[in-house]
């Protein structure tokens, strides 16, 4: 039963030896078993009446138990089953479990195949165990079909077999599979033990990957010999790397991970630490680097912290936060936006970007791709590396004011890809995708179901010219989008600490789980505040601190764009505006300062007109800088008058 390659092999050999075989498969190999004189039968109900000594299954692992619940009962009444599986417990267990008591079970496997065994099975290992054995002699004339060739009869238990085959055949398998992943070719310089390597790609390959997921998933002891693979994998790497490596940390100093050692420097941080170390020689510095509000949050938010402290609130709430604030933030999101959520599908954070952090690391594995558009927030690079996955940088033009083009997103995406990250409104640009390049965006996803949207909405509340669009509200997205916010940007409470995701429960429930082992609850204060904020800050608080940015960024950009060499894109969300200045790169000024890139230009606006902004190089966009406009206006029209002088010091 089952005539595909394997039972086709047997059932040649044993042709050839004068033994009348009968086949039956699901398939109709009619031709062929007539070609090779067995007697074919079409009908499995048919099977009942012939008269056979013994009942080879030779069907694949995964549709075993399938087929042997098909089989007619009176075929099986007596009958003496053989299987010939690569994995012998899940046979053994199956056939118990589903023959009739009064059926032989005996379990075997030909440890060759039709490569290995064209030119005769001697020598060549053949492992069996007799589970059930009412009728010695059958099971003995059974055995003989394959020790009469010469095969080497090896007596194991089932559950012997699949250790040992773990560590022999499933590591053989896994490793030609491995090989496959680098693509390797034949070489005019390749040695017999590279030929060895493709040769062991091309057997492992011919088999189908039907057959390496059962000897994985059927083997109870596969999934430990792969953590000891990769266990192995790493001990070598590391043992690579540190041989010939920089001497360890001195004495007293803690060595560094390489995770985190292969993190680049922030590209920001040089500038902070000359603008700090200015202002404290009493230099009169203007800092337009602060991504946060310049006003304090409503009354109502510290009222309700004062009163947070008063009532004692100062306990842990639940893990995922209060039902209270995630019961506000459900019937919020259902009236600003349309989304409903449970408060179960919510998850209460230490800030949004925590919210980032567990959502790679509870739906993203090691090697997964994530896809993040540029210019980029840092952490949405960072956090990827951190967690072990690829970040695939996808660039968004300013000639497009910075929306994501569906057809790049199309062409970006590949099987590894897991995550597409997008933040809108953007951080650094301040674009906003409006509705019409959201449902491109989402139009190429419905054709790569795999790929799960974190949707970083942090700025929603500040959105200009274009009305903000949340993605998990577009056809066929809720089901596969995180929507992460918080109370930092809208509600100016960045030092509170606190930010949500919603999303599928499935996918929230594993993000409560490595919040469980990281940080639990966020501030009980902060979440009592946040309840305060969903209420008032979301009405007119909002609308008032949108104009106000408005006046800023309009102010902002009519002086950039009057400035020859400075070009800017509108930004329509958030409180940024993402200029290009590497117009000005190569240029010199009088003092000998002569940028080279958007660091070095930074630094140059700093010691000569003490500005402080941000270089575009840690954005993913080293032609640019960011500047935020939320300061006074006092503040923006100084730090414009410095810019445009700075610059224009600069002769080409």
């Amino acid at each position: 039963v089952g005539f595909g390659t394997f039972g086709q092999f047997l059932a040649r050999r044993w042709v050839g030896r004068g033994h009348a075989v009968f086949a039956h498969s699901r398939g109709d190999y009619a031709k062929t078993a007539a070609g090779m004189g067995v007697a074919w039968v079409p009908d499995a109900a048919a099977l009942s009446e012939l008269s056979v000594d013994v009942l080879f299954v030779a069907t694949s692992i995964l549709s075993f138990e399938k087929v042997l619940r098909a089989l007619p009962a009176p075929l099986l009444e007596k009958a003496l089953v053989v299987d010939v599986l690569s994995v012998k417990a899940h046979a053994k267990q199956t056939m118990l479990a589903v023959l009739p008591p009064t059926a032989d079970v005996l379990c075997t496997h030909p440890m060759f195949g039709p490569d290995s065994g064209r030119h005769g099975w001697q020598g060549l290992p053949c492992v069996y165990d007799q589970v059930r054995v009412a009728d010695y002699h059958r099971a003995a004339r059974a055995l003989a079909l394959f020790e009469d060739e010469g095969c080497q009869m090896v007596k194991l238990s089932c559950e012997r077999h699949d250790a040992l085959a773990a560590a022999s055949q499933f590591v053989t398998h896994l490793t030609g599979r491995l090989l496959s992943k680098l693509q390797l070719q034949p070489s005019p310089i390749a040695t017999q033990g590279f030929k060895a390597l493709l040769q062991l790609v091309d057997n492992t390959c011919r088999d189908s990957f039907d057959l390496f997921y059962a000897l994985y998933s059927h083997n109870a002891n596969s999934n430990d010999m792969m953590d000891q693979f990769g266990a192995a994998f790493s001990e070598l790497r590391r043992e690579i790397l540190d041989f010939g490596a920089a001497p360890p940390a001195p004495a007293g100093e803690i060595a560094i991970s390489r995770t985190v050692a292969a993190m680049p420097a922030s590209a920001t941080v040089a500038i902070s630490d000359l603008a700090i170390e200015l202002k404290r020689q009493g230099k009169p510095v203007i800092s337009l680097s602060v991504g946060e509000p310049d006003f304090s949050p409503p009354p109502e938010v510290m009222e309700a912290a004062h009163e947070a402290l008063r009532e004692g609130k100062v306990k842990y709430t639940a893990l995922a936060g209060s039902h209270e604030l995630r019961s506000a933030v459900c019937d919020d999101l259902l009236r600003r936006k349309g989304l409903k959520y449970e408060p179960s599908q919510v998850v209460c954070c230490c800030g949004a970007k925590q919210a980032i952090l567990q959502a790679v690391l509870a739906l993203c594995n090691p090697g997964d791709e994530i896809i993040v558009p540029t210019p980029y927030w840092p952490s949405h690079l960072g956090i990827p590396q951190l967690c072990g996955a690829t970040a695939v940088l996808l660039e968004t033009r300013a000639e497009e004011e910075y929306v994501l083009q569906p057809a790049a997103l199309e062409a970006a995406i590949t099987p590894k890809t897991r995550m597409l990250i997008l933040c809108n409104p953007s951080n650094p640009t301040g674009a906003l995708l409006p509705r019409a390049a959201l449902e491109g965006v989402a139009a190429v996803l419905r054709r790569h179901p795999q790929v799960v949207v974190l949707a970083d909405e942090i700025y929603e509340l500040i959105a200009y010219d274009e009305p903000h669009v949340a993605f998990a509200t577009l056809d066929g997205m809720y089901e596969r989008t995180l929507t992460v916010n918080g109370f930092s940007k809208g509600a100016a409470m960045t030092g509170f600490r606190l930010g949500y995701v919603c999303g599928p429960h499935g996918a929230i429930k594993a993000m409560a789980k490595v919040q469980g082992n990281n940080t639990s609850c966020p501030s009980s204060i902060a979440q009592h505040a946040g309840v305060a904020a969903v209420t008032h800050a979301h009405g007119a608080f909002a609308e008032a601190a949108t104009a106000n940015f408005r006046r800023k960024r309009d102010y902002v950009v009519g002086r950039l764009r009057g400035m020859a060499g400075v070009s800017c894109p509108v930004p329509q969300g958030a409180f940024y505006v993402f200029p290009t200045v590497s117009a000005f790169y190569g240029r010199t000024a009088p003092s000998g300062a002569a940028p080279h890139d958007s660091t070095s230009l930074c630094d140059y606006l700093l010691r000569e007109e003490h500005l402080a902004l941000v270089p575009g190089a840690g954005f993913g966009a080293p032609g640019c800088v960011r500047i935020s406009y939320a300061t006074s206006m006092e503040a923006l029209q100084e730090a414009m008058d410095r810019m445009e002088r700075g610059l224009a010091k600069l002769c080409k």
